[in-house]
């Protein structure tokens, strides 16, 4: 009998040479090690924290890079709108042509194109622009869309959307007037945008923009160049964002989050708090519009960021009426065509915002409201300073 040692990876063998020299039997000795269940659960336990406290970590820096990359969009406006203005010495406006021929007797064409449109060839996107019909009013009257214009509603670019924007970013919209429920020929695939232009801070007629009293804006009837901006460019504001209307709003919610992507149309002003007429007439007034409205607002056809090719307010303007997020629906018109447009997003407490001479500011939701509406004005004389 002889034994052998090996060296410490191996197991001892006991190894039996019979007469001949040659191995009769080998006798292997092996330990198997393996974890408890104790150990299997204290492993998957760390795993777990650390997991829990990765997470945040990295939503964290992945909103931080759409909210970047959001500020990025808006500085590519803030430029395109001062190419603009090299080209043309003025800034362009709301509404540039009010004397359309009607497409049908009888009709008020009326809605020019947005500044989106119009701001194309300094984004690189001339050819779009190309697809324009040339001189051709968005709608024929106050809810018909022309025919020569239903055919541009679905074109789209990168810098129509916030990168952080969750709602989807075309729908089917009714191309006819009229409430109710149309035929399916009567509907067409649009496009949305979360970048709206700044009104200024009181309220104005939802639809007619010819019409709009928002007059103290960089973007209202009263636009001109650069130079005539009393307060200063890097104190008014330009662009800011807004969440997506919802399609069709949700039923029984009290998540005012929620209501930022809401559309409330009451033509009657008699919400469920009574006539509101006099308090709407102050801008500024703190009223509480959720209450008014209860939990279930109606749902109308005019979803905020829809279309991105129309001038209307509700779809491409906003108004500092409120600060960022606040808790009211997104579109709110009420009776006298009364429109509040508010700005909104899904970064964390804040929006971003671009100011006329092209810098761009997060703006937190706690701002004061006085700051706020005092950066939308053009010659307002407030004194503001930004955050």
């Amino acid at each position: 009998m002889k034994f052998i040692k090996n060296n410490k990876n191996q197991p001892n063998q006991l190894l039996n040479w019979g007469g001949g020299g040659e191995i009769d039997r080998a006798v292997v000795k092996t330990q198997r090690f393996a974890f408890t269940l104790v150990e299997l659960l204290v492993v998957i336990a760390i795993i777990g924290v650390l997991i829990a406290l990765l997470l945040p970590a990295v939503q964290a820096a992945r909103e931080a890079a759409r909210r970047m990359s959001c500020s990025n969009n808006q500085k590519q406006y803030g430029l395109a709108l001062h190419n603009y203005h090299d080209a043309y010495s003025v800034l362009p406006k709301m509404v540039e042509n009010t004397t359309w021929i009607p497409e049908n007797p009888g009709e008020s064409p009326n809605t020019d194109v947005s500044i989106h449109v119009r701001v194309l060839p300094f984004i690189e996107q001339g050819a779009m622009l190309a697809s324009f019909p040339a001189g051709t009013p968005l709608y024929s009257d106050r809810s018909t869309m022309h025919s020569a214009t239903v055919l541009i509603l679905g074109l789209r670019f990168g810098l129509l959307n916030c990168p952080s924007e969750t709602e989807r970013r075309t729908r089917s919209v009714s191309i006819v007037g009229g409430g109710g429920v149309h035929p399916p020929e009567d509907y067409r695939e649009a496009s949305g945008t979360n970048y709206v232009f700044c009104n200024g801070n009181a309220r104005g007629e939802f639809w007619n923009v010819d019409n709009v009293t928002m007059s103290n804006g960089l973007f209202s009837n009263n636009t001109g160049s650069l130079e005539q901006i009393g307060d200063g460019t890097s104190n008014t504001l330009a662009v800011a964002e807004t969440l997506i209307g919802f399609a069709n709003n949700p039923t029984g919610t009290t998540d005012r989050r929620a209501w930022r992507r809401m559309n409330y149309v009451d033509m009657t002003n008699t919400g469920s708090a009574g006539d509101t007429s006099t308090v709407w007439s102050t801008a500024g007034t703190e009223i509480d519009l959720f209450g008014i409205a209860g939990t279930n607002p109606p749902t109308g056809g005019t979803q905020r960021g829809f279309i991105w090719v129309s001038s209307r307010a509700y779809a491409t303007g906003f108004s500092s009426y409120y600060t960022p997020n606040y808790g009211a629906p997104g579109n709110w018109i009420r009776a006298a065509n009364a429109a509040y447009n508010f700005t909104s997003s899904n970064h964390t407490n804040g929006i971003n915002s671009c100011y006329a001479d092209g810098s761009v500011h997060y703006v937190n939701d706690s701002i004061t409201l006085d700051i706020w509406q005092g950066a939308s004005t053009c010659n307002g004389g407030e004194a503001v300073t930004l955050p």
